[in-house]
Order: C-alpha cells, then sequence, then structure tokens
C-alpha cells in the first residue's frame, strides 16, 4: 500500500522544494509511519531522492497542469456593469433621436435615474463602476471631464459599448459645444448609513478628465479614513516593536515569528529590495537587529531541528545560573523553564560550524579518494544534527572566550 503523500506533497513541488521542506516532509513521513523511515539530514538531493524513493515518485516525469490563479475580478460582475452602462446608453441616445433632452433626474430634490442612485452609492462600489468608464472614455480620443455640479444637466449624444464593440466612433457624436457631462446638484435623499460599509463617502466632488494620464479624485473623508488605517496600523506595529523588547524565553521567540510579527515589521520597515540597505526606512537600523535575529533563530529550529519544537527547546533549555551570570539566561515566568539567551544561540552559529569544520577534516571521514565522505560521518554520528555532534565532540560554547563556562 502507498502511503499518503504529506500535505502540499507532489512531484511538482518535490522537484522544487528546498532543504527545510524536505525535512518538513521528511519529520511528517516518520510521524506518519510511527518509525523512523527516513532521515531528516543529508544534502538536498539526498533527501529528496529519499522522499521520492519512499513515496514511489517518478522525478523524471512532472504532470503539466494548467496553473491556478486567483481571479482579480469576476467576469460575470465585469459582463454585466458594461451590459447596464451599454443600456443606460442606449437610453440616452433613444431620447436624443426622439428630440427630447434626456435629463439626469427630474428634479434636484428627488433624483430618480440608474446613473446618480450609482452615484450615492459605497466608494467601493464607485470605485470600481467608475475606472472601467473613466477608462473607455480616455481611450476614446477626447479629453473629457465628468463634474458633479448644481448646474443643470447637459444632453448624452452617444453610448457606451464593451470593449469589443467600442471605437472612435461611438463616442464621435457628443456635441463639441458642450464638453462637460454633468451630474445634478445634491440631493435631500438620504444616502447610505455608515454603518453599511466602513468606506461609504460621499460623492467625489471632482473626476479630472483633462489629460489621459491624469486621474484624480479627491475625497476629504477617503482621505481621512486612509489616515486613520495607517496610523491605526502604526500603533499595532509600534506594540508589536515593544512585544520585541519584551519576550520571554525561546517560546515568546518562536511564537513572535509563526504569527507574522516579525515579518509585519521587515515588510513595514525593511529593504524594499533584499540586500539593498538604501531602500530601507529611516528608521529600519533601530530595529534590524530585532528581526534579524529571531529569523536567525527561527532557521535553527526548521533546518536544524527539522521543526522538532520539542527536540529544540529541549536541547537549548539550561540549568538555572549562578545569580551573577542570570543575565544571559532568559527565563519563561509562566513554567520556570530557563533557556540560554537567544542572541548568543545566534552569535555561536559560526563557532560552531568552524568546530564541525575541523571534526569533518578528521581522517576517520575520508574515503578512499582522500576527500570527505558524508557515508563515513554518517555512520559515525547517525541522525543527529549540526548542533547534536558540535555538543557530543565537545565544542559547544556560547561565549566568545572559550577558555570561559559554556553556560
Amino acid at each position: 500500500m502507498v502511503p499518503t503523500l504529506p500535505e502540499g506533497m507532489s512531484v511538482q513541488t518535490l522537484t522544487t522544494a528546498k532543504g527545510t521542506q524536505l525535512k518538513f516532509w521528511s519529520v511528517k513521513t516518520n510521524e506518519a509511519a510511527e518509525k523512523k523511515v527516513l532521515k531528516i539530514s543529508g544534502s538536498v538531493g539526498d533527501l529528496r531522492a529519499a522522499l521520492a524513493e519512499y513515496y514511489g515518485l517518478d522525478l523524471t516525469i512532472i504532470p503539466r497542469v494548467n496553473p491556478v490563479t486567483a481571479p482579480t475580478i469576476d467576469d460575470t460582475i465585469r459582463d454585466r456593469q458594461w451590459a447596464d452602462l451599454e443600456a443606460l446608453g442606449v437610453e440616452w441616445r433613444e431620447t436624443v433621436k426622439a428630440g427630447l433632452n434626456y435629463f439626469m433626474a427630474q428634479n434636484h430634490r428627488h433624483l430618480q435615474t440608474r446613473f446618480y442612485r450609482r452615484l450615492r452609492a459605497p466608494l467601493w462600489m464607485k470605485e470600481r463602476m467608475s475606472t472601467l468608464l473613466i477608462t473607455r472614455i480616455q481611450s476614446s480620443g477626447p479629453n473629457l471631464m465628468i463634474a458633479a455640479s448644481n448646474t443643470p444637466p447637459h444632453t448624452i449624444h452617444s453610448t457606451f459599448h464593451p470593449p469589443a464593440q467600442h471605437n472612435h466612433s461611438n463616442i464621435s457624436g457628443i456635441n463639441p459645444q458642450s464638453p462637460h457631462i454633468v451630474s445634478p446638484g445634491p440631493s435631500n435623499e438620504r444616502g447610505p448609513s455608515k454603518s453599511q460599509h466602513p468606506h461609504t463617502v460621499a460623492v467625489p466632488s471632482t473626476i479630472n478628465l483633462s489629460a489621459p494620464s491624469s486621474l484624480t479624485i479627491s475625497s476629504a473623508s477617503g482621505s481621512r479614513n486612509d489616515s486613520q488605517r495607517e496610523a491605526a496600523m502604526l500603533d499595532d506595529l509600534s506594540a508589536s516593536i515593544e512585544g520585541l523588547e519584551r519576550c520571554e524565553g525561546l517560546r515568546d521567540l518562536i511564537q513572535q515569528v509563526e504569527s507574522g510579527t516579525v515579518q509585519a515589521i521587515r515588510d513595514r520597515y525593511g529593504p524594499s529590495e533584499p540586500g539593498r540597505r538604501g531602500t530601507a526606512h529611516e528608521s529600519w537600523p533601530k530595529y534590524a537587529n530585532l528581526v534579524s535575529k529571531r529569523e536567525h533563530l527561527y532557521r535553527v529550529l526548521t533546518q536544524d531541528f527539522g521543526g522538532d519544537k520539542d527536540k529544540f527547546f529541549s536541547f537549548f533549555t539550561a540549568p538555572p545560573p549562578p545569580r551573577k551570570k542570570r543575565k544571559h539566561i532568559e527565563t519563561e515566568s509562566a513554567s520556570s523553564e530557563y533557556f540560554r539567551s537567544f542572541r548568543r544561540i545566534v552569535e555561536a552559529v559560526p563557532w560552531r560550524d568552524a568546530d564541525l569544520a575541523a571534526e569533518r577534516r578528521k581522517d576517520q571521514y575520508q574515503g578512499p579518494d582522500g576527500a570527505f565522505s558524508e557515508e563515513l560521518w554518517t555512520a559515525r554520528w547517525n541522525t543527529m544534527n549540526c548542533w547534536e555532534v558540535w555538543r557530543a565532540i565537545g565544542g559547544e560554547c556560547y561565549v566568545k572566550n572559550k577558555a570561559e563556562t559554556s553556560s
């Protein structure tokens, strides 16, 4: 019986997965089998080959699948919007053909046309409809301006068609003496309440189409809402930063990464282009160390310990230190656990790598060709990760002067 693939694993994902993901699938496979059937250490190629062999996957044959992308707009809604606008245009055109003036409203106090009811819709709805309509007007040649004012409404001599049917002639009949399509004045009709949608605002005072590349929608209320949202976001980030500075132990640190708090601070203040510090927010130097050390620590968990939190926390648990050194140990007051300082753990990585490199150069790990043999290393240390090997060879140390105690 072929075992069930771990969630997210397929031929496509397996061929492109990196070491962290491969180790994670190996851990999940061992858990599902309730025994150790796969190693969780080794090269990326070995981990991938072991997973493929265990699940019977042929990585040389990748089935073709249609890419799945999230829709950006519902096609049915878009088509219905264009059909509705076209019907409105036909209504205007037929009225003009009959020699009558087509008014946007019968009077200024009770606006009845569908067009103005759409103007009174919430902002999020108006933006979708007006963007479609304005795009078609801009592509038609003449520069037009649509303005909401109290002046008497003008007539319309053209209609708007969906993109497939639209051409320049459809709008060429607009009266050149009337360059404005003017909506009626304000209505006493009560608009939607604020409780109906958080972005409900008054009709924008001006939609400026004087240049095809310029579209300005002035809305003081919308600006206030944006400012309030940005202020709330900054307050949340400030609280998150304070939380980072007041963390209590490794468990809190890992939770900060997994909750997205660390990534949110990087997104807000970090470089917009990876590796280019000049693109970062001016406040980034204050937070860079907080963020990067937590990310490095999380990589120790996911890459070196294969995501095994129990083993991770157990390995870095320390006995209660002497009082004079207690500042180097972080505690979790809820459980009275003592952990090594996460900064010391991160800073110890290069020392660990140097000691392991020296260990690998020993003759006992050299193959017949005189080069390092991964097989001999695995035979000696089995599935122990790099931290466990470092401890086993007596190199584990978390202070700069190795003559001091490693505690």
